[in-house]
């Protein structure tokens, strides 16, 4: 029941609900914004007017078009298809959404699908697959766990994938062998343990890949694999003893695998008894036709028919440059870019032969496309002009500029067409893809895809963060990135004319204000504040003193401070800041920050130093109050704490290579190992979670594979969740919270990497759409909001936690290409973030959400430690919004207030508590705290006026020693809904 009552400190008597009922509160709300996204204000309009390039790079053909890498303003470089009959350009997913790239490299065909490497939101590179759709192409699996395992040298061979990844430091870099599943791929582990065998120049012969690899006491030797575990073998070492000298440039000759290595010319059946030395050379770079092997040993060029003793030097190389530049063979012939120590570079074409070897004066370039007994490739005569496409029958009178763009580059010839396309460069576009048929007829600009004219310039707005109610972002003027706020409204966004140094766009919200690195030219890079007003954004400590930057790294609010990093010019150091110079002090004087959470007003963090102790650090704000809680042994590389994550008043850590996880109160005490108990312990422990007053953690355990664990704080109570249906592995990363529901972006092990839920429990675990989501944020307990590469390109989703409630909210740029929404913040009642638009560019938009409600700001306590939690539900026409308020003291009382919504906050007289609230609140429940937890129950009244209504909940906690140890939660900012 909500009564009146004075609010300490100030003498203000409250109106009881009644007297002031929430029908009247509707009149000062704000108008209800349309529930269809709107532009907040093109913030810069001004026009792309430099030709943008759109890099494109032909991966593979895939039955009726070709794969290539390519860039747009909007997409960064991302999975582009060219339809072969009509030569028009699609984009087939945004791998990495918005203008960040996922960079699809080292392709190859297998079972229908392009396999290759990519990276996405997790920042990780890894093996993905596409059948050339949005919906068919997805990550295969996480090999690298929290490194990028880097696929490279995709093979196939014998229906087998055969490649080079890193498998994480407990495996390095080895041969991976794959039947296309993620249950189905295998490391070969040639040098086992954590080091690497570094394989390379990967190669098929016959049904074998062939490699170089190394491992202890053979140094690097030949490897082969027909695409199982138990079929890789060493084949040879041509250099027994030496880590150096193995195989070099390996390719076949009638059916063999040819290779240099040992200071000798090799040929070999696969086995090492088939292994014969053809000739002593220290071969650079060989090529073979089907008759003649060609090579370049010191400053000759060589030729071989393979049989022992038969080299002879064909031409002089005078000058050659180490290593020499890659022999191409096409048809009978070869050519031979030619770069000399002199300064001369020309182009040796060959037959094989000492009379059939000559030069032309063009400077070919080192990529090349071979269309039936042509060869293609950038070069330049010395004109003038430029590089251009040249063609070549191997002959200097069948050499000649074929012509089209400048400096071709990624030649690529379309297997079974005749044609043949690259990237170059023009005046009028830029770099875009071309296409030639060998005539200068048949060459020409197939699709401007980075049409510059299309687009805006836009402001490209980062960093959106909400300070108590008033939403702040980073926008772009030109090249100029400044600080903003924005209520929703173009009249309510305004410049705050402060620069933000170089291209960082980190803001963090203390209260009502935020704190970034700033720059001006007379103090360079600092720490900077602003309450939202041009007058109250200023410098805060200008920490290297002059032009210096001294910077603001790793910033963590806790409570009405702001921990961060800064230089002084000589070491970086831990700070800590309440906005005021006064108010700014050092906390430690040398060491580097690598995780940190708040806990109380304090901070528990990781430190790093050179020459000093490392390890788990709590400190209160001061020099005195600062204490190492524990320490891991500094003689195994990367045994040091590494995640972080607050649950209620404690901080759970992970150290030594993530194997070991860690609980504190921010006491030496009361720091525990919890793994230290467990007979079968978690490993690779990687996302922690906040859920439900524990700790939600993603780990592997042998013959388990990656599962979600849970944790109370207790050696006993850290455990597996829950076992999935089936009995599978569930991995993934952006994780969010929404209510009692844990929402993240991961795969089964099984199926492509989708937008999953959990509740804990295996029937409440399943995928909610069968996409990958991005950016998650969440709105209460009813919806998440994030970009997805859905069929209308990346645009806004939401969802209630069901299938059925998982629907797109708008295509804002209609068709395929996306709007690529990014930043999504709640603010007010609205969620804010970043659109990309053909007319516009990236902008702000903004859209009312409807029914929500969010937290605002942090909670504190008089003890020192976390302050109570407030949250709460839904508040929905005719039903009872229920407001919970958990940690705090048993025993002692809870009092929590309604408030008509405001930006503001201020401090009471008793301690350094922040109240959200108006002096005037509206209405009040007094609760007494049971086990540490309340709740208050609030009617909504079933009356549309009050849909829109903003208001906000906050809860005063007495203890039992009275007014002294007032304590005083986070507050509840909602917006009431139908």
């Amino acid at each position: 029941m909500f009564a009146a009552i004075p609010l300490p400190p100030e003498n203000v008597t409250i109106p009881t609900l009644h007297a002031f009922p929430l029908a009247v509160v509707a009149l000062l709300a704000a108008p209800i914004a349309s529930q269809q996204p709107q532009l907040i204000a093109d913030l810069n309009p001004a026009p792309l007017t430099q030709p943008f390039d759109s890099n494109p790079r032909p991966l593979a053909r895939l039955g009726g078009e070709v794969l290539l890498a390519a860039q747009t303003p909007f997409t960064g470089t991302e999975l582009y298809a060219m339809d072969l009959a009509t030569r028009n350009v699609r984009l087939v997913a945004d791998i990495y959404p918005g203008t960040r790239s996922s960079g699809p490299v080292g392709s190859a065909v297998f079972g229908g699908s392009l396999w290759f490497a990519a990276t996405d939101a997790s920042g990780q590179q890894e093996l993905w697959r596409s059948d050339g759709t949005q919906a068919g192409t997805s990550r295969v699996l996480d090999i690298g766990g929290s490194t990028s395992s880097s696929p490279r040298e995709i093979r196939v061979v014998n229906g087998r994938l055969v490649f080079v990844a890193n498998g994480g430091s407990a495996v390095g870099t080895e041969l991976f062998v794959s039947d296309g599943t993620a249950a189905g791929t295998q490391v070969v582990d040639i040098h086992p343990g954590a080091a690497s065998s570094y394989p390379e120049g990967l190669f098929v012969v016959g049904g074998h890949v062939y490699c170089a690899a190394t491992r202890p006491g053979e140094g690097s030797a030949l490897w082969r694999s027909d695409g199982t575990v138990a079929g890789t073998q060493l084949v040879m070492d041509p250099a027994p003893g030496s880590a150096f000298d193995g195989p070099v440039s390996i390719t076949s000759f009638q059916n063999q695998v040819l290779f240099g290595g040992g200071g000798q010319l090799w040929l070999s059946n696969g086995t090492a008894a088939g292994s014969v030395a053809i000739q002593t050379a220290s071969v650079g770079t060989v090529a073979a036709t089907a008759t003649t092997i060609c090579y370049v040993a010191g400053q000759g060029l060589f030729a071989t028919n393979g049989a022992p003793g038969t080299a002879q030097q064909i031409a002089a190389l005078p000058g050659a440059s180490w290593p020499p530049a890659p022999i191409q063979a096409f048809g009978q012939r070869f050519l031979l870019p030619f770069f000399s120590t002199f300064g001369s570079a020309r182009t040796y074409l060959t037959d094989g032969t000492a009379a059939g070897t000559a030069t032309v004066a063009v400077s070919a370039e080192l990529e090349f496309a071979v269309l039936g007994n042509r060869i293609y490739f950038g070069g330049n005569d010395y004109s003038g002009g430029g590089p251009v496409l040249w063609s070549s029958d191997g002959t200097p009178a069948g050499t000649a500029p074929v012509g089209g763009g400048f400096d071709p580059e990624a030649l690529f010839a379309v297997p079974g067409t005749g044609q043949l396309l690259f990237s170059a460069w023009s005046v009028q576009v830029g770099r875009e893809l071309w296409g030639s048929d060998g005539t200068a007829a048949g060459t020409a600009l197939i699709a401007n895809l980075a049409d510059e004219s299309l687009w805006s310039q836009g402001s490209d707005p980062d960093g959106f963060v909400d300070a108590a109610g008033t939403l702040f972002f980073v926008a772009k003027m030109g090249t100029a990135s400044s600080l903003w706020r924005s209520d929703g409204t173009a009249a309510g966004t305004i410049a705050l004319g402060a620069a933000i140094a170089g291209n960082s766009g980190r803001l963090t919200a203390v209260g009502t204000r935020v704190f970034y690195t700033g720059y001006d030219a007379m103090h360079g890079a600092e720490l900077w504040v602003s309450d939202g007003t041009p007058a109250g954004t200023r410098l805060v400590h200008d920490a290297f003193p002059g032009p210096g930057n001294g910077g603001a790294s790793y910033p963590i609010a806790a409570d009405d401070w702001l921990y961060y990093q800064t230089y002084n010019g000589s070491w970086p150091g831990l700070w800590r800041t309440d906005g005021t110079a006064a108010g700014t002090v050092p906390i430690v004087g040398w060491g580097t920050i690598a995780q940190a959470e708040p806990l109380g007003r304090g901070l528990v963090f990781t430190l790093w130093q050179f020459s000093g102790p490392k390890g788990l650090y709590y400190t209160d704000g001061t020099q005195a109050g600062t204490v190492r809680l524990a320490d891991l042994s500094t003689s195994v590389t990367g045994a040091e704490f590494d995640l972080l994550e607050r649950v209620g008043d404690r901080v759970f850590a992970t150290g030594f290579l993530r194997d070991r996880l860690f609980v504190t109160d921010g006491t030496v005490a009361g720091t525990v190992e919890l793994t230290a108990a467990m007979t079968a312990p978690p490993q690779s422990i990687d996302k922690l979670i906040a859920f439900r007053g524990q700790l939600v953690f993603q780990a592997w355990r042998p013959g388990r594979g990656v599962r979600f664990w849970i944790s109370d704080g207790s050696p006993f109570g850290t455990r597996e969740w829950f076992v999935p249906t089936g009995g599978g592995s569930l991995s993934g990363h952006s994780h969010k919270v929404m209510g009692d529901l844990i929402l993240w972006n991961g795969s089964d092990g099984i199926q492509a990497p989708r937008l999953w839920r959990t509740d804990g429990t295996a029937a409440g675990t399943f995928p909610l759409r069968n996409q990958e989501p991005h950016y998650i944020e969440t709105t209460g307990d009813r919806a998440a909001w994030f970009g997805s590469n859905g069929p209308a390109g990346a645009e806004l989703w939401r969802t209630d936690g069901t299938v059925a409630g998982t629907v797109q909210v708008a295509d804002l740029v209609p068709g395929a290409t996306g709007s690529f929404p990014a930043w999504q913040t709640l603010s007010s009642g609205k969620l804010f973030f970043r659109a990309a638009h053909p007319q516009f560019g990236n902008e702000p938009w903004v859209i009312d959400v409807g029914t929500n409600h969010q937290q605002v700001g942090y909670s504190c306590s008089a003890r020192g430690t976390a302050g109570p939690e407030l949250s709460g539900s839904d508040p929905v026409l005719g039903t009872t919004m229920t407001l919970t308020v958990r940690g705090g003291p048993d025993p002692g009382l809870s009092l929590a207030l309604i408030d008509n919504h405001t930006t503001g906050t201020s401090r009471i007289g008793v301690g350094y508590c922040a109240r959200f609230l108006d002096p005037g609140s509206l209405g009040w429940s007094l609760q007494i705290f049971q086990n540490g937890l309340v709740q208050h129950l609030l009617p909504i009244p079933n009356n549309p006026a009050l849909v829109g209504l903003l208001f906000r909940n906050q809860a005063l906690v007495l203890g039992a020693g009275g007014i002294p140890e007032l304590e005083m939660s986070n507050g509840v900012a909602a917006e009431i809904g139908n």
